[in-house]
């Protein structure tokens, strides 16, 4: 259900205008220190005003299709194929060994990202789910991603069902298993695997930061520039752009990954031109970055490359997920 649709139907119901209803998001994203999406925080304020945003026939939830998911809720059913099957991830976490395994399923509406933890994952590690079957999920919890095809994964937990082979129909066609396996496709890996050219998504923890590098670069397009002169958009004003590297260690293997720009900034929680400033005194800012991000549990996706120069293997960040903590969540679904 998109935001607008939310807060309409929680003013309809409670009485409350509009502009109060958006005020009261805001601030719930604020006490979270934004880790709530505002989705998600109107379904919290719909919560804490007794509006029902989905009528609820029964303890399993309403069947819904994916795109009406939304952050937060945890009583729904879906129904959908398996469009695409990820390989078991294990970690070590305080010397104790768990695993992770996720696959994405889609109806006519969209498609999104199934999560499952520890004895879940079995179903993944045994061969039992396969891609194209039709599957019903019922419960669970719906967190914000940027790793799912819409946004949203489902994290299956004590409450949740995952029933194989439901005799519905679901009229969506399902790519080849050659073709989701091709050179382009993102592939979930231990890090002790990766080879040069692959698109990789992966977990671990970060184990050293570097100093940050910069280039001046266009505030349009964000390429380096030579001489306040950008190929594309002529002549500019050259700003600082940030290029920032990491060790991640995923205790199978350890990799390079380098940030650049908008994702060094996203990493890093500054500009380029404040973490150049902040170079004045290299000593204290590397303290401020070791303490902000050595130790932490991540995910990510990027780009493997050989750097011949070194003769190492190394990885390009897209994207990464610096919220991810495996043993709360582990924790949070074993909960009744």
């Amino acid at each position: 259900m998109p935001l607008a649709e939310i807060i309409k139907k929680i003013s309809t119901t409670s009485k409350l205008p509009e502009d109060k209803i958006q005020e009261m998001i805001k601030a719930k994203c604020d006490s979270h220190d934004g880790l709530v999406s505002e989705e998600g925080a109107a379904y919290i304020v719909a919560h804490d005003l007794s509006v029902e945003l989905f009528k609820i026939p029964d303890e399993s939830g309403a069947r819904m299709a994916i795109k009406d998911l939304v952050v937060g809720l945890r009583n729904f059913e879906i129904v959908g194929k398996v469009a695409r099957v990820f390989p078991i991830r294990e970690f070590q976490k305080k010397g104790k060994t768990s695993q992770v395994g996720n696959f994405n399923i889609i109806d006519e509406s969209a498609t999104t990202r199934i999560v499952l933890w520890d004895q879940k994952a079995n179903i993944i590690k045994e061969g039992t789910l396969k891609q194209g079957q039709v599957v019903k999920v019922k419960n669970g919890m719906i967190k914000s991603s940027d790793f799912s095809p819409n946004g949203k994964e489902i994290h299956l937990n004590i409450r949740s069902q995952l029933i194989l082979d439901v005799e519905e129909e679901v009229n969506v066609q399902i790519p080849d298993a050659s073709e989701s396996g091709s050179s382009g496709a993102v592939i979930e890996t231990s890090l002790d695997h990766i080879q040069a050219n692959q698109k990789i998504r992966s977990l671990g923890t970060i184990v050293r930061v570097y100093p940050p590098a910069f280039y001046d670069a266009c505030p349009q397009c964000n390429k380096k520039v030579f001489d306040n002169k950008c190929n594309e958009h002529g002549a500019v004003e050259s700003a600082p752009a940030m290029v920032l590297s990491l060790i991640i260690d995923d205790g199978k293997g350890a990799i390079r990954c380098t940030a650049f720009s908008n994702v060094a900034e996203t990493i890093s929680g500054l500009s380029g031109k404040e973490a150049k400033e902040k170079t004045e005194n290299i000593v204290l800012f590397q303290e401020e970055l070791d303490n902000k991000l050595l130790g932490l549990e991540v995910e990510f996706e990027g780009s493997v490359r050989d750097n011949k120069q070194f003769d190492r293997i190394e990885v390009t960040i897209n994207s990464l997920n610096l919220n991810l903590n495996p043993v709360a969540i582990a924790k949070q679904l074993t909960k009744d």
